[in-house]
This record gives C-alpha cells, structure tokens and sequence, in this order.
C-alpha cells in the first residue's frame, strides 16, 4: 500500500476532529460553579455555555463536599473511534460516581463506557453538565486535539 499521502490525510483528520471540538469549555470545579449565581464555562470558541443549578445541586449531593474542588465540569462524553458501536467512555473518579449514581448503574472504576441507552438516560437528566468530546487514535496520547 502507497502511504506517501498518509501523512497529509492523518493532519487532514486531526483538523477536521479540531474543529469538531471547538464547543468543548474549558472545565471548572464544582465548588466555583457553585458560587456563581449564574454558572457557565467558556468554550474553546469562545460561546458561553450555560450550566443549570439544578444539575449542580443533583451533583452536590453525589460528591462530598471535601471532593468538589476535584470535580471537573462538564463531564467530558469521549466519543472515539475504539468502539465499533454507539459509546463515549466517561473518565475520572467523580464523574464516574455522578454517572453511576444518575444512571444508577453497578458500573464501577475511574473509567467507564456507556453504550446508546445510557448515553440517551444521562444526556436527559444532565443537558448542561455534559459535554461530547471528539478523538481520533491518530493522537497518540489520545486527547483532545485542541
């Protein structure tokens, strides 16, 4: 197989997934998000996005108070090309909990996959402290392009 034009079509990908995850905010604490009156983040592109009240107090009462300052939001849904189905793989030990606990699922772990359904159940009950995310195993950290 000719691979002289590989190069040009892997930069071609990585900046198609780029621009694909420019909505994606930069994340904040829980504790901070808290005391705003009116929280948000600010994405890559520069649009404030919203975050709902509501949602940060369901997630309160899953975090401990003591562990807010660790919690990352929005919850980064990792959408990659690993999985040959519908899944984004949530990472991280206090996004994981928030998962598990609004899906109330036996899933366990600092790093879970979610399949269609649960994508669907999660996406309902937590619109704004959610987040897809695009990656592509052409990075080899396999992070966000940014």
């Amino acid at each position: 197989m000719n691979t002289d034009h590989r190069p040009s079509i892997d930069r071609t990908i990585m900046n198609l997934v780029k621009n694909m995850n420019k909505h994606v905010p930069a994340r904040r604490n829980l504790e901070e998000l808290l005391e705003e009156p009116r929280p948000h983040v600010i994405g890559k592109d520069g649009r404030k996005q919203h975050i709902s009240m509501d949602e940060l107090t369901l997630i309160s009462k899953i975090i401990p108070q003591e562990e807010w300052k660790q919690t990352r939001l929005p919850i980064l849904l990792e959408m990659t090309t690993e999985f040959e189905e519908t899944a984004v793989r949530v990472q991280g030990r206090n996004e994981c909990r928030i998962v598990q606990s609004v899906l109330e699922t036996r899933k366990s772990g600092n790093r879970i996959i979610l399949y269609l359904p649960e994508i669907q159940q999660l996406r309902r009950k937590l619109q704004t402290t959610t987040q897809y995310a695009f990656y592509t195993r052409l990075n080899p950290k396999n992070q966000i392009i940014p």
